[in-house]
Formats: C-alpha cells, structure tokens, sequence
C-alpha cells in the first residue's frame, strides 16, 4: 500500500472554498472528487485563500495580490499546481524553479474583464487595469495553459502577445434535473445571479424587470449575490438573498420561472450550465451566448431581455419549448470529459516535473 504521503500532491486553487457560489469555485469542487476517483495514485486537493468574501479581499487588486500571495504559501511544496484565475499566479512565477510546477487556468483576462466592471474608465480604474495587466502577465511563464473557451485564448493571445498552445476545456454541466416547474401558488420570478453587479449587468436586468412588471404586476426579481444593491430604495418586489451556499442557489434554481444573464463579460458561466441543468428558461447576452451555440439569441438592451422574458413568463408552451432546445447544449460541457482532458495535462506535466 502507497503512502499518502509518497504520493505527487496536487492543488487546485481557489479564492474562495468550493462549497460558496462562484465559477471558480464550481469548476475546481466539481474536477478535485473526479479526478481524485480517477487517479488514486495522485494526492489531489483544493485550496482556497479567503474563508469566505468581505470587505477587505474584494478590494481591488489589493484583494488579488493577498489571494496570489496566500495561495503560494499553502501550495509552494506541491508537486504540481492548477491555479483557478491568472490574477493569483504571480507570486509562484516570479521563482523559476516553479514554472514548470504551474498550470494557469484562465477563467478569463483581467485587461478585457476590467473594461466591464464600470461605465466610466475613469483614473482610478486605468491604474488599476494597469497594475493587474502587469500581474497577470506574469502568468504566462507557467508551463501549461488551460483556457474556459476559445473567446479566452484570443483575449491572452491579444492582451499578452502569447503564441505558445493553450488548451480549452469548456467547463461541464452539474447533473441535476428538477424539471420545469410554474407553480401556480408562486409568483412569477426572475432570477439574477452576479457578485459584481456592473459585470454581470444589474443595472440591465432591474430595468428589463421594471418593463415586464407593467404586464405583470405580481412579478417578483430575485438576486442572488450581492450583499448591496446599487439602487438608492429596493422595490418590496426585488428579494435579495446576498451571497448564498451552492445549496441554495439549487433551491433559487428551483424555484424561479425565468433566468436572466445580462453579463458584460463571462469565460465560461457555470451558472448558465446550473440553471440549463435545472430546466429553467434562460435569457442571455451577447458575452455568454456562443453558450447556447447560436449567438442570434443574444440580447443586447434591457427592451430585448424584457421582450423575451415576457414571452417566457406568459406562456407555458414557449417556457417548455425553449427549455428543451436549450437542453441540447449540455451535451458540449461534460464533466467527465473535461477531467480526462485535465487528467492528461497533468499526466504531461507529473512528467516534466519527475
């Protein structure tokens, strides 16, 4: 019997732990249990940085630079590393030793994710665009590269000059199934789910719901991951729940009539996979539609999410029909394939690195 200590330890990181809602997290509490069942031979863990988000780690760059730092210290004596968010690789590629021991997962780039997070580039936020460009840039020494979709490694190749290979594995599916469900005994819903709230195109989504509550009065809009709404008086029909354990976000899944993703910039969204898997109809902006593999769906203004998601809301036959078409795309994201195609990049470098 091989000790578990003799094994090849590797880490998957994450800012926050799997269980909390995110992308990020999602991705490495999904791949950690596959992998770990496929390959008993390899030590595989994950590791976060924060416990959970607060004030002080959601500041901007400052929140990224501890994360990096963290993330370092708990993962310098692994074999091999996965880091989840290029942002966070810099403190292990500034030591040469430890390229060969890194692959970079990019969720996305923070030079084009930056132009999303607000409607004004002003000073402050060129700084800052500035200062992570010069961090993730960083992340390019890593020995290997892992992109969410083929959208992200033209963004590396465009922001960072970056032509070596870089492998996209599409993130998967989770395998749930709570059907399609419009219980007459609860209100018409929408829901949002975002941490950032000009990313992910509240402002979109709130003025979209105004436009669908003057046809449906008893509508209610609820928003999943924000603890503060950027509106000056919440509407007693806009419930918040702030961030939420996976477990409930299933519940929310459940329980709502429509999804609505206005995202400005995504990778890959593992929400939209969560919400396709629950049969939920969902409504999408350009950022996320090549999702659904028609990009004709996208919608581009807050008249256009509220058109479709009327349509949604006020037929049962429309809901079930898109529900169904939008069910096909899943068989693009499988978790399974996406562990083997890890699997074989780290196999790759457990050999580079021997």
């Amino acid at each position: 019997m091989v000790k578990l200590n003799s094994l090849p330890v590797i880490s998957f990181t994450s800012r926050y732990p799997c269980e909390l809602t995110g992308g990020i997290e999602s991705v490495v509490g999904k791949l950690v249990p596959l992998l770990t069942a496929m390959h008993p031979e390899w030590n595989i863990r994950s590791v976060y940085a924060f416990r959970r988000p607060n004030r002080f780690n959601r500041i901007p760059f400052l929140g990224d630079i501890c994360a990096g730092l963290v993330l370092y210290l708990r993962t310098r004596t692994d074999t091999l590393t996965l880091v989840n968010g290029a942002e966070y690789a810099w403190p292990r590629l500034w030591r040469h030793l430890m390229r060969k021991s890194s692959v970079v997962v990019w969720h996305g780039t923070r030079d084009f994710e930056i132009q999303a997070l607000s409607p004004r580039q002003g000073v402050l936020l060129r700084i800052y665009a500035t200062l992570e460009h010069l961090i993730v840039k960083r992340a390019v020494l890593a020995s290997a590269h892992i992109a969410v979709s083929p959208r992200v490694v033209e963004e590396i190749r465009h922001a960072y000059a970056y032509k070596e290979d870089v492998t996209v594995i599409v993130n998967g599916a989770p395998e749930l199934n709570f059907g399609y469900r419009r219980n007459v005994s609860l209100a018409p819903s929408i829901l949002w789910i975002g941490t950032n709230a000009y990313k992910k195109g509240f402002d979109v989504a709130f003025e979209a719901a105004q436009i669908v509550r003057e046809k449906i009065p008893n509508l209610q809009f609820h928003v999943a991951g924000l603890e503060t709404l950027p509106i000056s008086s919440v509407p007693d029909w806009v419930i918040t729940h702030g961030a939420i354990t996976r477990e409930r976000m299933m519940q929310l899944y459940g329980l709502a009539h429509v999804t609505c993703f206005t995202t400005r910039y995504e990778g890959c969204s593992v929400a939209i996979l969560e919400a396709v898997a629950c049969k939920v109809p969902s409504v999408a902006s350009e950022a996320v539609a090549w999702m659904f593999g028609n990009e004709e769906i996208a919608c581009f203004n807050s008249q256009e999410f509220a058109a479709r998601m009327l349509a949604l809301l006020l037929s049962k036959e429309k809901a079930e029909e898109v529900v169904r078409r939008q069910a096909s795309m899943l068989e693009r994201f499988d978790w399974t394939l996406a562990a083997s195609q890890y699997s074989k990049i780290i196999s790759e470098r457990l050999r580079e690195v021997a």
